[in-house]
């Protein structure tokens, strides 16, 4: 069976200089509020939620690649994040890192394909 296991020993805190380069980066699109992270880090599946320590709304995929590198440079880990309807627990934080989700971007056009609704980046 493919159940996480127990990894208090293998989560690390999110590095302080990864939270203030995502918050210079993303400002209000970046988050470490209990309710954001409690609804990224849980999923369909019968695991209980594991948590991300940040959550991260990119809108291009420009950010994604800014959130990537950010992250890989202090060796975090990213989950990207769609809909949470994952019945195997994808999208749990086994060891902490970074919930990465795609959001439409208010600035585009309703004329264009996909309108504002549809997020301009993919996570994976």
């Amino acid at each position: 069976m493919n159940a996480p296991l127990p990894t208090q020993a293998v989560r690390k805190p999110l590095p302080p200089i990864v939270v203030e380069k995502l918050k210079a980066l993303f400002g209000e699109r970046f988050s470490t509020a209990d309710a954001v992270r409690d609804h990224h880090g849980r999923d369909e599946s019968p695991y209980p939620p594991l948590l991300p320590d940040a959550v991260v709304f990119a809108r291009t995929t420009e950010e994604v690649a800014d959130l990537v590198r950010i992250a890989a440079d202090h060796r975090v880990p990213v989950i990207p994040y769609g809909v949470g309807t994952s019945l195997e627990g994808h999208l749990l934080a086994l060891e902490g890192g970074i919930s990465g989700r795609p959001v439409a971007d208010e600035r585009r056009s309703r004329d264009e394909p996909g309108g504002p609704e549809r997020p301009r980046c993919k996570l994976a």
